[in-house]
């Protein structure tokens, strides 16, 4: 049998790593950071979406949906302000999730008051916040944590550092 040659763009295929396996290597708020990183620096959105392991009509679902751009007179304009990532206790768990700029000054006040049960354990500090839910850029949607026991052994567990716990998004 005779062994046809491979054109350039089939060894580039073999050479670049899957979509699949980006997807698997990274969170999907690493590799929303990427594709933003990559179209702020100028690549359209279908180069930034294959850097980033997702299809184009995914990216721009996630961007729309996140409202971290729009598309004007057949361009995409970006956000200024992206997300950041933050610390959350919900359902006795701990969580380092990515959130927009209104979403963290919730978490930032529920924090505060977490802060302030734990100094003069008053739990009407946390009733503003029993039953109330944030959601993330994702769409996931958590539960801010009321109950005093878990809160306690969560503030056992320990905590990361400020600069880990509130990072902002690329």
């Amino acid at each position: 049998m005779r062994r046809r040659k491979q054109n350039s763009k089939q060894k580039q295929r073999q050479k670049s790593p899957r979509r699949s396996a980006v997807r698997k290597k990274l969170s999907a708020a690493k590799r929303l950071q990427i594709a933003l990183a990559a179209m702020r620096s100028g690549k359209s959105l279908v180069a930034s979406a294959r850097k980033a392991g997702y299809s184009r009509k995914q990216l721009r679902s996630v961007l729309i949906k996140t409202k971290l751009g729009k598309k004007k007179a057949g361009r995409w304009v970006l956000a200024k302000r992206g997300g950041r990532r933050m610390l959350m206790f919900s359902i006795g768990e701990t969580f380092n999730i990515a959130v927009s700029h209104r979403t963290s000054k919730k978490i930032g006040q529920y924090l505060a008051a977490v802060k302030q049960f734990f100094d003069d354990q008053d739990l009407a500090h946390l009733e503003p916040y029993r039953g109330k839910f944030i959601t993330d850029l994702f769409g996931k949607k958590y539960e801010f944590e009321v109950r005093p026991n878990h809160l306690y052994r969560l503030d056992q567990a320990g905590s990361e550092p400020y600069e880990q716990v509130y990072q902002y998004i690329v």
